[in-house]
């Protein structure tokens, strides 16, 4: 007796316009020969969508648009006749990764009675082409009614019966969209909302709908409202962890709050110990930061679990932070450990590699530095030892590990009487004389190099301790790194 083969349908619905014809096509030609057929209800009429249609053999239903999704994709569900086994979906700015794999999919659902498949839906990508953001969506289902839709936006599967399914790595939905489309959507979504709301006033998904649709138009103040009105109906908690983890995002004055509300949730979760790392950060409590981060780190990743996610805040964002963590605490060697792990996931990115080759040369510095201190300690004599440090290159001289040292082995015990000194501790961008003329100093900058350069001129001995880079004598008067002043 021969093995049956199960016959798949693809169903889609999509809207009348040019450009939705030109992604349906896109979208079709990576379906050709993998379904057994193809259903496509429109929303609205149009030529070319028809063209399209026609091109792949589709079947072809219509649907006034009512601003309910579930509506039109239970209408879309209904035109596949019984003798398909299993259906799949898609929209239209999605395309199937490894579609060929889908009749080995429904042949393990058929032999294993699985009633729904879930797959990996990549739903948007940085300009490196690494996915951003990642759910995890009901893709093909057992065509016996087991399910239905529900939800006018965000719409997704209502089990009518008790029901098997697995997930399926294998096949990837991949959302291809641009910018406009985007936008389209964006504004779609929120009129969808706020009809649902008006229906819906007591199911906390409502809100959760409203904050989101007002988050991707960037309304963070009416996203808020929204947000806080979920939080107290809502009664899914990876829901709320997701939420206080936005809401952290948004609250400055209350991260730590929303921080460890999300962290009470869901305590195996590396995000929390992320956002608490990048808040400690900024405050520039750098150990705690780091604490944090290793912390979150040696977390697996929720990835079979968590709602959406954005898979690099679990490599790249926290590898960053980490990376610039040790910088600034001087641990190099971690550092350029961290910037190679973040180099293999960005190979061709040149701002990273660019930033690599930074911390190695920084580290290279550090190692000279360490290689000519040995060496100084070994001299006893003050005399020879000053001569030593007095031959070094202008860039060893200027490192902080050299400065130190000679501050603690040389302290300026007398004057002649005519010597000035300026101290102006660290700014973000470098400034010397040559500055001036490039308009790269500011006003309180600038009235130092006059007041020094008109003082030389008047016989004082002027040294400029500043961000400087590593110094130089501009005009008579001596610049030197800020951080090389001995205070004693």
């Amino acid at each position: 007796m021969d093995e049956k083969i199960p016959k798949i349908a693809w169903a889609m619905i999509v809207k009348g316009d040019d450009n939705e014809a030109i992604l349906l096509d896109r979208c079709l030609g990576y379906l050709k020969g993998n379904v057994d057929g193809i259903f496509i209800t429109i929303t609205q009429k149009n030529k070319k969508v028809e063209e399209v249609c026609r091109e792949y053999s589709a079947n072809v239903s219509h649907f006034d648009w009512v601003k309910d999704f579930s509506a039109a994709r239970n209408f879309n569900f209904s035109q596949v006749p019984t003798e398909y086994d299993f259906v799949g979906w898609c929209d239209a700015d999605d395309i199937l990764k490894n579609g060929q794999l889908l009749r080995e999919t429904v042949k393990d659902m058929e032999k294993n009675h699985i009633d729904t498949v879930i797959l990996p839906y990549l739903y948007d990508f940085d300009s490196n082409g690494l996915c951003t953001v990642r759910h995890l969506k009901t893709r093909i289902i057992k065509n016996d009614g087991c399910v239905s839709w529900v939800g006018a936006v965000h719409e997704d599967f209502h089990s009518n019966r008790e029901i098997k399914q697995f997930l399926d790595e294998k096949i990837e939905v991949l959302h291809l969209t641009d910018e406009k489309r985007a936008r389209q959507s964006s504004e779609r979504n929120l009129e969808i909302a706020k009809e649902e709301l008006k229906r819906s006033k007591n199911d906390p998904r409502s809100y959760y709908l409203m904050a989101n649709a007002y988050l991707a138009q960037h309304d963070t103040k009416n996203a808020l409202k929204y947000l806080k009105t979920f939080l107290a109906m809502s009664q899914s908690d990876e829901e709320k962890y997701l939420v206080n983890l936005t809401m952290s995002d948004i609250l400055e004055n209350e991260r730590e709050e929303y921080i460890g509300r999300a962290w009470a949730l869901r305590p195996a979760y590396p995000n929390a110990y992320f956002k608490m790392g990048e808040h400690r950060y900024k405050q520039g409590k750098y150990k705690e930061a780091k604490n944090f981060i290793e912390l979150g780190l040696q977390m697996p990743k929720p990835d079979d679990s968590i709602i959406v996610y954005n898979p690099r805040e679990y490599d790249y964002v926290p590898l960053t932070l980490m990376t610039n963590i040790c910088f600034e605490l001087g641990e190099y060697t971690k550092a350029l450990a961290t910037m190679e792990l973040i180099q293999k996931i960005y190979p061709n990115d040149e701002a990273i590699n660019a930033k690599k080759k930074a911390i190695e040369k920084e580290f290279g510095d550090v190692l000279k530095a360490d290689e000519v201190l040995e060496k100084a300690k070994t001299i006893k004599d003050k005399k020879y030892l000053k001569k030593f440090l007095d031959k070094l290159s202008p860039e060893l001289k200027a490192h902080p590990k050299v400065c130190f040292f000679r501050n603690e082995n040389f302290v300026k015990e007398t004057s002649s009487g005519k010597d000035l000194v300026f101290y102006c501790s660290y700014t973000v961008k470098q400034w010397t004389p040559e500055n001036v003329e490039k308009g790269g100093v500011g006003g309180s900058e600038e009235s130092v190099i006059n007041i020094a350069k008109n003082l030389q001129k008047m016989g004082w001995n002027v040294t400029v301790y500043n961000n400087c880079g590593k110094g130089g004598v501009w005009d008579g008067v001596t610049y030197k790194p800020w951080w090389s002043y001995n205070v004693r």
